[in-house]
């Protein structure tokens, strides 16, 4: 966190797991969980992942807890929790007629200086993505990079917030990972800036070592006699 004069203020470096999950609909869901602090352990991280994939009988909220376990450790003026590289992707690969629609999509250029395609999105219509504290939710809007050869997003910026209380602004870079045959999140820069105060925040994350999981569940029936 540094004063618009650039001077910094306070500073923190978290290691954390980004988790996406595929469900069976097809749609998708990511989280993250903070692991280290500053190069310290988070205590009890590990009984939190386990009873939150484990236990046979989970609390509902238990998801919503890790977030807000790890959005704790934020800094700046901004409480968020949607520090995240996958925030976007449950509208561009949702499998719900209510995903895409949701939508608005126009073309900016046929091709930037990277060989991309710009493409504008804005959420015009609820359950929107991102909302607040107290009910208010906060419509996305921002800009699609994508290879026109096949479809790959390649970049994404992301604006959300009130204009006239703060400045929400993400962008998301994707490369190519070995072993996987789509682009991945690679780097993601966060800039928080209240309207009313001198202090911006800015974060970098980067991403790598992706790894694959899948779960198979076979159940057995006993017809009775």
């Amino acid at each position: 966190m540094k004063l618009m004069d650039n001077s910094v203020l306070e500073r923190r470096r978290l290691g954390s797991d980004i988790l996406l999950l595929r469900l069976p609909s097809g749609d998708f869901y990511g989280f993250r969980d903070v692991a280290q602090v500053d190069g310290r352990e988070v205590a009890e991280r590990g009984e939190r992942i386990r009873k939150l994939f484990l236990d046979d009988a989970k609390d509902p909220d238990e998801t919503r807890g890790v977030i807000e376990e790890s959005a704790r450790f934020n800094i700046g003026d901004i409480e968020r929790n949607l520090n995240i590289p996958t925030l976007i992707l449950p509208l561009l690969l949702s499998h719900a007629p209510a995903g895409i629609e949701r939508l608005e999509l126009a073309a900016l250029s046929e091709t930037e200086d990277d060989g991309t395609c710009a493409v504008s999105f804005r959420e015009t219509r609820g359950p929107y993505l991102v909302g607040t504290r107290h009910g208010r939710e906060l419509p996305l809007g921002g800009t699609l990079y994508v290879t026109p050869e096949d479809g790959w997003l390649e970049r994404v910026s992301i604006q959300a917030g009130r204009p006239a209380v703060e400045h929400i602004e993400l962008t998301v870079e994707f490369d190519h990972f070995d072993g996987w045959d789509q682009p991945l999140p690679s780097r993601m820069t966060e800039i928080y800036a209240p309207r009313m105060s001198p202090r911006l925040t800015r974060c970098e994350a980067r991403y790598s070592n992706y790894r694959r999981f899948s779960v198979d569940i076979t159940e057995n029936w006993k017809i009775p006699k």
